[in-house]
């Protein structure tokens, strides 16, 4: 094989990989910063979402419990799948609304992590 074909090769593989990354990243493409609750009285909360992902997995926090166990689809959880939104199933109709849900899941982990913030303001922040 000569000097150019094996060049050629690389190349091949080099863009194979790289391209096939890129496509895999934007499948499952996940924003930075989610905003939660929008309450007037106790201000938004910015959940830091890229810094979680870094210290946790993603059925940690998402779920789908049937039977007592986690059956959620990990390859559901891309940016805009409504099945990725905890809203789709925490609602005003569920046994466990979206208010619940959250300081559940977040004020728990904190309290077992024994990091994060637990207190109202530190999480809601009100616009000055």
């Amino acid at each position: 094989m000569s000097a150019i074909q094996k060049l050629g090769w690389v190349l091949f593989t080099v863009v194979l990989i790289t391209g096939g990354g890129f496509f895999s990243a934007s499948l499952h493409a996940q924003p930075e910063e989610i905003e939660f609750c929008k309450d007037k009285e106790r201000g938004p909360v910015m959940f830091p979402h890229e810094s979680h992902m870094g210290d946790h997995e993603c059925l940690d926090c998402h779920h789908d419990i049937q039977n007592g166990e986690n059956v959620l689809d990990e390859g559901n959880l891309e940016e805009g799948n409504p099945s990725a939104k905890c809203s789709t199933c925490h609602n005003t109709e569920s046994k466990i609304e979206t208010r619940e849900a959250f300081h559940r899941q977040c004020m728990g982990c904190h309290d077992n992590s024994k990091k994060g913030p637990n207190l109202c303001g530190e999480c809601h922040t009100l616009e000055k």
